[in-house]
């Protein structure tokens, strides 16, 4: 419910990241929407996300890019010691998992979504994961048409007080000819 109330990408994968990890037992997640104008995967929402990980990914650079650029998902039972810690106040870990998908809408890769954990997911899990990427593909398609909507509103509304200004200047320079007409 709050994701179609999202007014950002921002708050969009906030909230869907900060539902989904605890949904699905993880430990961590991020989610990762392409932008046209960047040619690039950018994170929009994280959960224990590490400071120093990389925010942008061109299709086929690392994990996430090559999801996207395959539209494959890609689930690691191994993950090496060095690629993600996860930390709390009370120590670190290297997760168990690392499950990494593709948001995929009119056959065009809209988004990813990287989750790991402690404790891999199950069969009942992944399908989940798999058939909400649906909702989440919809949802995002529809809030990126409404943030291009408000844009081109305030481009529409930005020319016409253009056009007003332009149409006053010329009022008053039909009235300065006007009256220098009729003292000729």
């Amino acid at each position: 419910n709050r994701m179609r109330r999202a007014e950002t990408l921002e708050d969009f994968g906030q909230e869907l990241i900060r539902n989904l990890v605890p949904l699905l037992g993880s430990e961590a997640g991020a989610f990762f929407v392409y932008s046209e104008k960047e040619a690039a995967l950018e994170l929009h929402g994280a959960c224990a996300y590490p400071e120093h990980g990389a925010r942008k990914f061109r299709l086929g650079e690392d994990l996430v890019g090559q999801c996207a650029a395959g539209q494959q998902v890609i689930i690691l039972n191994e993950v090496p010691k060095d690629y993600l810690t996860i930390r709390s106040a009370l120590g670190q870990a290297t997760p168990g998992f690392l499950v990494v998908l593709p948001v995929v809408w009119n056959d065009t890769v809209s988004a990813v979504i990287e989750v790991a954990g402690f404790h891999a997911l199950s069969e009942t899990q992944l399908a989940l994961l798999d058939a909400l990427t649906a909702a989440v593909g919809l949802n995002l398609e529809v809030l990126k048409r409404s943030l291009r909507t408000g844009e081109l509103l305030v481009q529409s509304r930005r020319q016409a007080e253009e056009l007003h200004a332009s149409e006053e200047e010329l009022q008053a320079q039909s009235e300065e000819l006007r009256e220098s007409n009729e003292l000729l």
